[in-house]
This record gives C-alpha cells, sequence and structure tokens, in this order.
C-alpha cells in the first residue's frame, strides 16, 4: 500500500544574523560564466572549474548548502537534474537513489548499490541506513553515469560525493538554534581549537574541529486522530497506537583532526556518528480487491473486516496500527521469540545508528619519472545498527506486520596517485573494500498466527585497480582521455527461512525451515570496465566533449 504523502518543513526561524543570497546552484551542462561565479570542482581528483571540466556534474557549495538546508543525500536530488532520491520501507533512513534510470530497487544487505555515496572519499556500502545527518557539509557534487576510473567502488549510476568542514586552526564557537512548524526544534553546535604547534621533536600541527546536530519534531501524523479513526469505542478492550506516524528525532555529530607532520606530510582522523530514533510511516488501505480475500462479498470471505477501514481520502481517514492489541496483551504470543513479539506491539519505533572512522593520509612529490603528483590513503572503518518495523495491511487490524533488524560493518582502503607530467594529467588508483553483515527479518500476520523468520548473512570482499590518463594537445583546448578498472569481486551470503506453526489453543508452536539452515552460497566475479573521451575547448565558455564509459556491479544474493 502506498504511504502518505509528506513535505519536508524547512526551518522558519534562526537564531542567528543571516544574509539572504540566491543560492548558486551550478550545473555542467547549463551555466553562462558571465553570470555566475566560478566553482572548484574535484570530480576528477583535481581542481577544476565546473565550466570547464568534461563531466555531466552538479556540485553545490557550502553556501548553497546552508542557504538551502541540506543535512543528508535525501536534501540534494530536488537541486540536481537527473536525480531522484526518496526514503523505502516505513521509515527515513533507507536510500532509493535513481540517476537517468538507473536504480537499485530493493535495499537488502546483499545487494550494492547502483548509484555510490562517498563522504571525505569514504565508500557507504549499502542503501539500507545511508540516509543519516552528514554535519558540517561543506560541498556536494553529484557525478552521473558509470564509475569506476575515478572512484574507489565500481557504480554503474553514478556517484554522490560529500565532503565535509576542516578546522580552521583558529579559536571558534558557533551556536545556532531553530523552531519550525509542528514544534520543530533544532540544534547546531560548531567548535574549532586553534593550531597546536611542535607536536612531534618541536615539529608538525594540529588543529580540531566538533560539530553537532540536533533536530526533534512531532508526527507529521496526528496519532490521536488515528486512533479516533479506528472505529473502537472506549471499553471495548481494544488500544491504538496513537503515538502518531513520520515524525523526526535525530542527532549527530563529527570530530575531526588535521595535522602537519612536517613539510611532506598532512591527514585528518574523522569520527563521525548519525543517530536516529522515529515513528514509522503511516500505511493507510485504499481499497479492497473485490472477490478477494477480505471482500464479504467473498465465498470464503475472512474474519478481519479490513474492508471497513479501506478509503482512498488516506490522510483524514488514517487509522492507528495494529488496534486490536489491548492493554493485557491478550494477543500478544508469549511462546515466541522477543523479535516476533516486538512486531505485535502497537508503540512500533525505527531506529539507526551509524559510527565512521576514517584517517587520510597525504604527500606531495615531485620527480623526473612521474612529474608532480600527489599521494593519499584512505582508510576507513564504519559501522551501522538498523531497525525499522511496517504494519504493512494500512489498517487498526493485526493482519501483517514485518521487521528489519540489520548489523553491518565495512573497512575499506584506497591508495590513489594523482599527478601531472608536462602535458599529461593522470591518476592510479587501487581500492579495497571489505564488508559482512548480518540481517533478521520477522514477519507476523493474522494476530501471530502465522509467523514466518528470514535470516541472512552476507560477506563481501572487492578489489578494484583503476587509471585514467588525460593527454592534452592544441595549447590544452583539446584533451584525449583514456581510461580503464578491473575488478575483482567475492561474495558469501547464507540463509535460513523459518515457518513456525501455532496451535491458535495454547500458542505452542513448531517450527520448519523452509530454507534449511546452513545454506549457503559463494561466487566470484571480475571484470575490465574501459573507458574514452573527447573534450575540445571550442571558447572560453564553450566545452563540447564526448565519452564512452562503461560500469558494473556484481550479482547479488537474493537475500
Amino acid at each position: 500500500m502506498p504511504t502518505l504523502p509528506y513535505k519536508r518543513v524547512p526551518l522558519a526561524v534562526m537564531i542567528a544574523s543571516l544574509i539572504h543570497t540566491a543560492p548558486s546552484i551550478t550545473h555542467a551542462e547549463d551555466q553562462r560564466s558571465s553570470m555566475l561565479e566560478e566553482l572548484i570542482i574535484t570530480a576528477e581528483k583535481r581542481e577544476e572549474s565546473l565550466q570547464d571540466a568534461p563531466l555531466s556534474v552538479t556540485a553545490l557549495d557550502a553556501s548553497s548548502i546552508n542557504e538551502l538546508g541540506i543535512e543528508d543525500i535525501a536534501d540534494i536530488h530536488v537541486y540536481v537534474p537527473n536525480l531522484f532520491i526518496t526514503s523505502a520501507g516505513s521509515g527515513s533512513t533507507d536510500s532509493t537513489i535513481n540517476i537517468r534510470g538507473a536504480v537499485t530497487q530493493d535495499p537488502i544487505i546483499t545487494q550494492d548499490p547502483t548509484v555510490g555515496i562517498y563522504i571525505d572519499g569514504v565508500f557507504v556500502g549499502k542503501a539500507i541506513g545511508s540516509i543519516f545527518n552528514v554535519p558540517d557539509l561543506e560541498f556536494v557534487q553529484v557525478v552521473r553515469g558509470p564509475q569506476g576510473t575515478m572512484y574507489g567502488k565500481n557504480t554503474t549510476g553514478g556517484a554522490i560525493e560529500m565532503r565535509t568542514a576542516k578546522p580552521t586552526g583558529e579559536f571558534e564557537f558557533n551556536q545556532t538554534f531553530g523552531k519550525g512548524s509542528d514544534n520543530l526544534v533544532t540544534s547546531k553546535t560548531i567548535v574549532n581549537s586553534p593550531t597546536v604547534e611542535g607536536l612531534i621533536n618541536g615539529k608538525g600541527s594540529m588543529a580540531a574541529r566538533f560539530t553537532s546536530d540536533m533536530a526533534k519534531r512531532d508526527p507529521f501524523i496526528d496519532g490521536t486522530k488515528a486512533a479516533e479513526n479506528t472505529g473502537f469505542a472506549a471499553g471495548t478492550g481494544f488500544s491504538a497506537n496513537d503515538d502518531g506516524f513520520s515524525d523526526q528525532n535525530s542527532k549527530a555529530g563529527a570530530l575531526t583532526l588535521s595535522f602537519e607532520l612536517d613539510e611532506y606530510w598532512s591527514g585528518d582522523y574523522r569520527y563521525g556518528f548519525s543517530k536516529v530514533k522515529e515513528l514509522p510511516k503511516g500505511f493507510q488501505l485504499t481499497a479492497v480487491k473485490p472477490m478477494g480475500i477480505m471482500d464479504p462479498n467473498f465465498p470464503f470471505y475472512s474474519f478481519t473486516p479490513m474492508f471497513q477501514n479501506a478509503n482512498a481520502d488516506r490522510l483524514s481517514t488514517i487509522s492507528a496500527n495494529n488496534a486490536t492489541l489491548n492493554a493485557s496483551g491478550a494477543f500478544i504470543n508469549t511462546e515466541l521469540p522477543e523479535r516476533f513479539r516486538l512486531l505485535q506491539q502497537a508503540d512500533l519505533q525505527n531506529t539507526l545508528d551509524v559510527q565512521q572512522h576514517a584517517a587520510t593520509l597525504t604527500r606531495d612529490y615531485s620527480n623526473d619519472t612521474m612529474g608532480d603528483f600527489t599521494f593519499k590513503s584512505i582508510s576507513a572503518y564504519n559501522t551501522m545498527d538498523f531497525l525499522d518495523v511496517i504494519d504493512m495491511d494500512g489498517t487498526p487490524y493485526f493482519v501483517f506486520a514485518t521487521s528489519r533488524d540489520i548489523d553491518y560493518s565495512s573497512f575499506s582502503q584506497e591508495f590513489q596517485f594523482v599527478g601531472m607530467k608536462e602535458n599529461i594529467d593522470y591518476v592510479f588508483g587501487l581500492f579495497y573494500h571489505s564488508e559482512e553483515g548480518d540481517e533478521d527479518n520477522p514477519q507476523v500476520a493474522f494476530a501471530g498466527f502465522s509467523v514466518f523468520d528470514s535470516f541472512t548473512t552476507a560477506k563481501n570482499d572487492a578489489l578494484g585497480i583503476y587509471s585514467q590518463f588525460t593527454y592534452n594537445t592544441l595549447e590544452d583546448r583539446l584533451g584525449i582521455t583514456l581510461g580503464g578498472r578491473y575488478t575483482d569481486e567475492s561474495r558469501e551470503a547464507s540463509r535460513t527461512y523459518t515457518v513456525y506453526n501455532i496451535d491458535q489453543t495454547t500458542f505452542a508452536n513448531t517450527m520448519f525451515n523452509v530454507v534449511p539452515e546452513g545454506t549457503k552460497g559463494k561466487v566470484s566475479y571480475g571484470k575490465f570496465t574501459p573507458m574514452a573521451r573527447l573534450d575540445y575547448q571550442a571558447a572560453d565558455n564553450v566545452n563540447v566533449y564526448g565519452s564512452y564509459t562503461t560500469g558494473y556491479k556484481s550479482g547479488p544474493f537474493n537475500g
């Protein structure tokens, strides 16, 4: 059933001094240099003007991000052509990202995203839980089309790269509060430390930056009204979820340390977290299929009168979910494991806990063989704990509810060599990504008398080697680019699917495995993906290019 549409309400009041200017959103395909300030991008690992870049890319700088109130990837797509991002499932933290029709519809743990998300160069491995607050965003760029010779992970749809602000090296404290409709309250804190000199044998320096964000808002859908719409009179023994649907309760923070070891080596360490605890979206049954099992005219009509709550006028008639559970919990099958009993509660909530650690080390070199080049190492370790619950029937009756409980972790290591020798620009890269996780997907129906459970584990390892060369000639007006990538991946998964038979009198249950415990699969993939491009600077404000690019995504297991 479709979810209720809602509109995110922008911040209404800021307790800070603001200067209103039109945000400078710029596109490589459509801009006039006489009208827009020059914007520098790094989509090809080196700084270049957006106007000169032979890429389909959209970029937003710090002023645009602040002006538009962008905090996560879900806020971006309104301002980027050919990009559509929506949340999946019952909450707001799953992403379904579509660039030019390339999309991964089902964000399961065994499947990789079609569009890569990067935070300070670190790949976000799963679409599940990928919509989270990134405090202190400074720059966002969206590159369309297959990406393999510039980004660590090979993707077929494109890449979204987000970059956070670094320490300024001067003491700063900034506190901003905000208030909006539906009792929205926000708080943002920024603290910069002064630079500390002489950390290692009198050499080197370090500066720190701390940022925190908090947001809390009442539900978009009033739970009291939804409870009244159930039609259950007071004193009948039935209770309803009157908490409402689609609220906001999130907090995020980040600590960044920037350091210089000597005149050659520099680096950053960033720890970030994002936590969400929210009420699920409101689902409402809009119609019952004629002569279907829920139609009272059907010869074998079900005892559950769902048709009474079917209404296409969803917003005014939405009913509290799982209202058939009374205060004494008489409908809760205590013989089932706890994860099933969770779905039989009326007060359902979704949670997300993301933890990120990233360390970057950089050194500049210059020699006769490779010219001027920069070596960069990016190491990262991320974890995610995710839980969502969905009452999928969209009525006050306990017909069908499901949940996903996911634990996930990933490690990645990337080495980059970006340089220039005479009229040749080049990039070499080596990328390794390892991830593992498990997903428990219990499903409970008909007051707990139909129970299923799917448990999946996944472990994936990916190794990629990539390079790209651009030969610049005709006084740097013509660029000839060739590149390629080889990807080697191994994927493992195991799955158990259990069905419980429930005695409707004693609640005793027997179980059997439709997919036996220990069912496993393992596959390996290898693929070379080339690219080629010609670009010509026809005039100072006219850049013409054509490219052939291939991408690759290995096949998933059905989890």
